[in-house]
């Protein structure tokens, strides 16, 4: 065939696709009475240190173990006698471990007489298939035998620990900027180390700490002082050569993130990488799957932390008033559109009312007294979602890139519909929940939620007046100024608030 019409076939990077998707080696071996090597990969070789380019064209059984070997011809003579496709499996024993590959045998050449010449073989590695069904039957069973997220998490180390060549195994998540370890197994003394070290864990640049801040997959291997800084220092002293670490996660909802480490680079290749991952995979599932669990059986509030990687009016906003950040102090529900007051993270670089002003979506709130900056945007918003399933904010963030909430939630049905309703609007939602032995304290009796207490124009009005210091000991600001922020008469501010008053005090007194 000719070669550019092949090519406009087969686009390079397509096959090169194909064969990197595809983990199956196609070779032909005369039928000498030995048998030849063509090429297997090189941590399965045994016998011979030279690469699998020097080895081609050698015998087998300089490759190949013995009982490897003596499969692999009768198979080939089985195919040659009966003219049929045969199958063998064949062991391969590497570094102390048993290595298994499979391999389709099939006739492809006859001579004068009928008579085969040569066969073709399609060879597999089965060991990382059986590894990758043993990971799904493993984390199901671990769902089955414990109840709590911790005990889950401290089963899926132990499992990493116990099947593998892997020295240490730890789940971590970040609070705060803090990086807490969930559960570990095997050499904890790295992490005491690197805890001890400089500024401690969370400023350490470890592969769990840069996967938890990017939210991707790390790799390191080989792990060198030089590469990776203190880190790698403390690591190759404690006998660790590589490092990966996977993120936990399963629709949308974060559960932190795996990281392993081993003494043996060469036992990190690729196919075992994807093998971590899968595992990773059904990690993230089990956890959602328990969380859900307690979730919808728990008496008590849940916390539900949620990251949204949109451009929303307050997310613009910040872009052009205070791009180091903002922080929302309290949201003001109102119809149809809803109130904030915002503190910025250093300093306004650009007047709140003036960047609002510019901003699409967005108005300045409360013009006329002195008190915080406080805007209103004039559309369905993130938090209004979570307030509407009865989930209460306790504290929100925002940057030009997004929003990150964290809330309380009455009961596993709200967050569900609360996570539902968020998706159907916003594209980036991500949501993590504190659940089981890390939520299950009870609610403080003198907790009250005040925007259910009143109407949404009372709790307006009650925040506005603690906002801008109706209450403060000074009154620097009177019931004139107060109907001025909210835009009512003083009549219906003065009612309003004796109202929101009489509910609170209804709620905590009696």
């Amino acid at each position: 065939m000719d070669t550019a019409d092949e090519s406009a076939r087969h686009p390079p990077d397509r096959i090169g696709a194909v064969y990197e998707a595809l983990p199956v080696l196609v070779t032909t071996h005369a039928l000498d009475g030995h048998g030849t090597y063509t090429g297997v990969y090189t941590g399965l070789q045994v016998k011979a240190t030279e690469s699998p380019k020097d080895l081609v064209g050698r015998r087998l059984s300089d490759v190949l173990t013995d009982e490897a070997t003596d499969r692999l011809l009768a198979t080939f003579a089985e195919a040659a006698e009966t003219g049929a496709r045969q199958y063998v499996e064949h062991p391969v024993e590497f570094g102390g471990e048993s290595f298994w590959r499979g391999a389709y045998v099939a006739p492809l050449a006859y001579g004068e007489g009928g008579d085969v010449e040569e066969v073709v073989a399609a060879g597999f590695d089965l060991t990382r298939h059986r590894e990758r069904s043993r990971v799904l039957y493993d984390v199901l069973d671990a769902l089955e035998t414990n109840a709590s997220r911790a005990d889950l998490e401290a089963a899926f180390c132990e499992l990493l620990v116990e099947r593998g060549r892997y020295e240490l195994a730890w789940i971590g998540t970040r609070d705060d900027g803090e990086v807490c370890v969930r559960a570990s197994a095997g050499a904890a003394s790295y992490l005491e180390a690197i805890a001890a070290e400089g500024d401690g864990l969370a400023a350490s640049g470890d592969v769990a700490v840069q996967a938890l801040r990017t939210g991707d997959r790390v790799a390191v291997n080989p792990i060198t002082a030089a590469a990776t800084g203190d880190w790698g220092t403390v690591a190759t002293e404690q006998g660790l050569q590589a490092a990966v670490a996977v993120p936990l996660r399963h629709d949308g909802v974060d559960h932190g993130v795996l990281a392993v480490y081993l003494s043996d680079a060469e036992y990190l290749v690729p196919w075992r990488e994807a093998v971590l991952e899968h595992f990773a995979d059904a990690a993230g599932y089990a956890l959602s799957a328990a969380m859900w669990q307690w979730a919808l059986a728990a008496e008590t509030a849940a916390v539900v932390e949620v990251d949204i990687d949109a451009r929303t009016p307050l997310a613009a906003l910040c872009s052009v008033a205070s791009p180091e950040g903002l922080t929302v102090e309290a949201i003001v529900p109102r119809e149809g559109e809803t109130g904030y007051y915002l503190a910025p993270a250093r300093e306004w670089r650009v007047d709140p009312g003036e960047a609002a002003a510019e901003t699409a979506g967005v108005e300045p709130y409360g013009d006329g007294a002195d008190g915080p900056a406080g805007v209103v945007v004039d559309r369905e918003t993130p938090e209004r979602e979570l307030l509407a399933h009865g989930v209460r904010v306790s504290r929100f963030a925002v940057t030009p890139d997004g929003l990150a909430i964290t809330a309380r939630a009455p009961s596993g049905d709200a967050v569900r519909a609360a996570l539902a309703s968020l998706r159907e609007g916003y594209d980036g939602v991500s949501l993590s929940v504190q659940w089981g032995d890390t939520a299950d304290a009870p609610v403080p009796s003198c907790e009250v939620n005040v925007a259910a207490l009143c109407t949404d124009r009372q709790y307006e009005v009650l925040q506005a007046a603690y906002r801008h210091g109706y209450f403060d000991p000074e009154r620097s600001c009177n019931l004139t100024d107060l109907a001025d922020v909210v835009g009512l008469s003083r009549w219906t501010v003065s009612e309003h608030l004796d109202r929101a008053q009489q509910a609170l005090f209804a709620s905590l007194l009696d």
